[in-house]
């Protein structure tokens, strides 16, 4: 007597065929790339495995590498985050680049690329898509704000700490209107432009200058109401008081973002300037310069790895080797 299978394996079977005939009959070029408000989104239903990698700089040398980091699943989508402030990538839009997988590069286990699509994202289709810039005036007088809060405590916590060790014959804090912004709080000031954190700094800066304050038992109206406003767009004094020299903390992923853009820029830059073989050419200033793409992949990685001052370590290195070779 002929045995049928349960309904539960037909079941199971007609699941497996239905699968392998839906996969098989994928598009490889069916992946979607779309803006949703400040967001990027890549959508993958090609059937298998998609790679991507974000370039906005021309000049920047990279090559296809089919890593886990990069990868886009079948039927997924990954969303990134785009700096609605970055002035440039306004103005210049980037490129997503996307491929599947490839051959293997010579002598590594790393697979290329079986061909990079390109997808340009224009300036037309940001400005459309991204809310408008913030108002000048209002990150001037936030920048401000923070360069005076973050100099009132940079001097007071050096004032409390000559009295501390008995160097300080005052009583009570001199006025410190005339001081120039201790250069800390300026580094303070530039990271956190460059990482649109200035509000949140501001807010950190204000609550460590009262705890500065609050220790030495001193409320300073008289001198505070008599300080002059500080321009965040002046130009640091050469000359720095004695008292200006306990820098602002700045984090190592602000740090690490910033020597991994110097790294990247200057590398490229010594690359492709055209120059004669025994010219030397003085390299631009790459500290206005937005992040590239590469570099925030690289602070967003280490900091869920926790491995981020290994890596600002690892890019002080080769900046260093960089510009040891520029000098060769």
């Amino acid at each position: 007597m002929t045995r049928h299978p349960p309904n539960r394996v037909l079941a199971i079977l007609a699941v497996l065929a239905l699968s392998l005939v839906a996969g098989c009959g994928k598009d490889p070029e069916a992946v979607t790339v779309t803006l949703d408000k400040a967001k990027l989104v890549i959508k993958n239903d090609s059937g298998s495995d998609v790679y991507y990698f974000l370039t906005g700089y021309p000049g920047v040398a990279w090559i296809p590498a089919s890593l886990p980091n990069i990868r886009i699943r079948p039927g997924a989508k990954i969303t990134r985050a785009i700096d609605a402030d970055d002035a440039d990538l306004r103005k210049d839009g980037f490129v997503v680049n996307w491929w599947h997988e490839g051959e293997k590069y010579e002598k590594t286990d790393i697979r290329g690329a079986d061909r990079v699509r390109k997808v340009r994202i224009t300036p037309e289709q940001l400005a459309a898509s991204l809310p408008p810039l913030p108002d000048p005036a209002a990150v001037k007088a936030t920048a401000g704000e923070l360069l005076e809060a973050c100099k009132e405590r940079v001097l007071l916590e050096a004032w409390a700490s000559r009295r501390a060790r008995g160097t300080e014959p005052s009583e009570t804090p001199p006025p410190f209107g005339n001081e120039p912004v201790p250069s800390g709080c300026r580094d303070i000031l530039r990271d956190c432009t460059m990482l649109k954190t200035c509000d949140t700094n501001l807010v950190a800066q204000r609550d460590a200058r009262d705890a500065a304050r609050a220790k030495i038992g001193f409320q300073p109206a008289d001198y505070v109401k008599n300080a002059p406003v500080v321009d965040p767009d002046a130009t640091a004094p050469g000359a720095r008081s004695a008292s200006a020299s306990l820098p602002g903390e700045v984090p190592v992923t602000q740090q690490l973002l910033s020597a991994c853009r110097e790294r990247t820029l200057l590398d490229s830059w010594d690359r492709t300037a055209a120059r004669r073989p025994d010219q030397k050419l003085e390299p631009p200033d790459f500290s206005g310069a937005s992040i590239p793409w590469g570099c925030r992949d690289l602070a967003r990685d280490c900091e869920a790895q926790k491995t981020c001052q290994t890596v600002l370590e690892d890019q002080k290195r080769q900046l260093g080797e960089i510009r040891a070779r520029m000098r060769s």
